[in-house]
Parts: C-alpha cells; structure tokens; sequence
C-alpha cells in the first residue's frame, strides 16, 4: 500500500518538470523568431553580419541554429563565441 502523499508528491514533481520544459520550449521559439527578425533586418542591406553569444547560452545557441527555419542562413563560427551570418545565395 502507497502514501497517497507520495503520489501526490510525484504528480507535483512531474508537473514542475512539465512546466519547466514548456518555458524552455517558449523561450527557444522567442529567441529563434528574434533572431529571423534580426537576420532578415540587417541582411537586407548588409553581406554579412556578426553576432556574439554569451559563453553560458553558447550551447543553447547552436542547438537553436539547427531550426530548419534557419535554413536560408549559412553560418560560420569563428571565434567560440562569435558568429557570421550570410544569406544563402540562391541559384537562379
């Protein structure tokens, strides 16, 4: 026979675990739409553009970069925490 105050406890611990991982997910689709906007803005008139991450979000940041509405960007990473974006040429 089980607690119920044990149940209870792992309902509570999993709905914690639920809510953290949804504030995630929000705040990774914030910051890629951010990012789009910033690309599309500056890359209008520009080849190129730099773009320096903080070291504590830098693991965050390259998994973001894999988001295939990225995909009309190219990307190198030059320094550890430095990046350059280009628009992906299209053949005509």
């Amino acid at each position: 026979m089980k607690l119920q105050s044990i149940e209870i406890l792992k309902a509570k611990k999993l709905e914690d675990k639920t809510a953290q991982e949804v504030k995630m997910r929000r705040n990774a689709y914030k910051l890629l739409i951010e990012l789009k906007e910033k690309l599309e803005e500056f890359l209008v008139d520009n080849d190129s553009i730099c773009i320096e991450v903080p070291e504590n979000q830098l693991a965050f940041f390259i998994d973001l970069l894999k988001e295939d509405s990225l995909a009309a960007y190219t990307y190198e990473q030059i320094e550890p925490t430095l990046f350059v974006f280009k628009s992906e040429e299209l053949p005509y």
